[in-house]
């Protein structure tokens, strides 16, 4: 539980100073590294100390969640990449036609001539 602890603790302080000051911040590669560094060793003591009876395996399920969680946070910070990536490009104007214009500047339909 402290590996998981120490990531989760690099992931939150990358959070505080991407808000805070984001020119001091590092990048998410570097705190993803740093996550992964802290979860591997983590999760595999958490793995070795399941024993058969079931209060370990509770107990046991702690520690497994929180270092699988944040072995998880590359996958998640991709896919969170690719969601933004989609919404700009979705609300991104492709053609000058997509571009609503002011009713003024549309051109009138004419009305059929009488007779």
């Amino acid at each position: 539980m402290t590996f998981a602890s120490l990531g989760w603790g690099a992931w939150w302080i990358f959070l505080f100073l991407t808000r805070v000051a984001p020119e001091s911040a590092p990048t998410s590669g570097v705190i993803q590294w740093i996550g992964v560094a802290f979860a591997l060793p983590g999760f595999a003591i958490a793995v070795w100390t399941i024993r058969a009876k079931l209060a370990w395996i509770v107990i046991t399920l702690v520690p497994l969640c929180a270092n699988g969680s944040l072995l998880a946070m590359p996958l998640v910070m991709k896919t969170i990449r690719v969601i933004r990536a989609e919404r700009a490009q979705n609300f991104a104007p492709q053609h000058d036609a997509d571009v609503p214009q002011p009713l003024e500047t549309l051109p009138r339909e004419r009305a059929p001539a009488r007779s």
